[in-house]
């Protein structure tokens, strides 16, 4: 199984951190998901393949899409960075539209955590399918009280951070995700590599694709990558249809034509209702 992307990052804060990669495994994703609050009835499943019958074999409704991609691949990288720089939307100033975004999206600091970045993206942005006593939300809580008792307190201090920044440097601290997360990552009967070191140079990254309405029958696709800085917002050409077969051609289009065959080291995976 492929594996998860960045040896070391830094965060606003200057520190490095790093946790051992998470692979792209379902049983994985699950186990991980059900120790941050995911209730029974919801589960991570592995997606074959975008052909249509392959789509119909994954239970619906799909409420998040996680893709797992190749960073060695430069043509790609090229590309996210063309997307980055005309579909990016860098995100809600802390109080300026504090209460008007309607997806969580946090910037990623943490090397070889973008598994589980792409996890809690999934998950943040369907809480319905979480335990009101789940970590996840909880962090939000305590990680939004103290970026506003901040603000209070140096309303005439520089320009602020994007919110997104905020609970990326916030996320560094979050240790009860950490010890989770290394704890499944480090599981042998849910991994099929060994585990490496959180220090390890992996060649794969993941990011995390969620439906947001934006009134009647309107709705967007939003991209959630926390090494990118902005949330990429697509257009949902298949507003009726369960989410999985609008992000598919999204995944082909971009992800699997540019790479052109010249890689394969691609996987997805479905936050499903079961």
């Amino acid at each position: 199984m492929a594996l998860d992307q960045t040896a070391s990052s830094v965060g606003g804060d200057g520190k490095k951190s790093a946790w051992p990669p998470l692979e792209s495994n379902p049983e994985a994703f699950t186990a991980l998901a059900r120790q941050l609050g995911l209730q029974p009835g919801y589960e991570f499943v592995d997606v074959f393949g975008l052909d249509p019958d392959l789509l119909m074999m994954v239970p619906q409704p799909c409420l998040a899409v996680v893709v797992l991609f190749p960073t060695q691949c430069q043509v790609l990288e090229d590309f996210r960075k063309k997307q980055k720089e005309t579909i990016g939307v860098a995100g809600r100033e802390t109080e300026q539209k504090k209460s008007s975004e309607d997806y969580v999206y946090v910037h990623q600091y943490v090397g070889n955590a973008c598994g589980t970045f792409a996890l809690c993206h999934a998950l943040w942005n369907n809480q319905e399918a979480l335990d009101a006593a789940s970590p996840l939300l909880r962090f939000l809580a305590d990680a939004m009280s103290e970026i506003t008792k901040e603000q209070d307190n140096n309303s005439t201090g520089p320009a602020e951070k994007p919110l997104a920044a905020l609970l990326g440097e916030a996320f560094m601290n979050f240790n009860d995700v950490r010890e989770k997360h290394a704890a499944i990552a480090s599981d042998a009967r849910l991994n099929q590599t060994a585990e490496l070191a959180a220090t390890a140079k992996v060649e794969e990254h993941f990011t995390a694709f969620v439906r947001k309405s934006q009134g009647g029958s309107s709705s967007r696709i939003v991209e959630l990558d926390g090494r990118l800085r902005v949330a990429l917002e697509h257009e949902d050409g298949k507003p009726e249809a369960d989410l999985l077969h609008s992000v598919a051609p999204l995944i082909q289009k971009n992800f699997f034509d540019v790479a052109a065959g010249s890689e394969n080291n691609f996987a997805v995976l479905a936050l499903v209702k079961t």
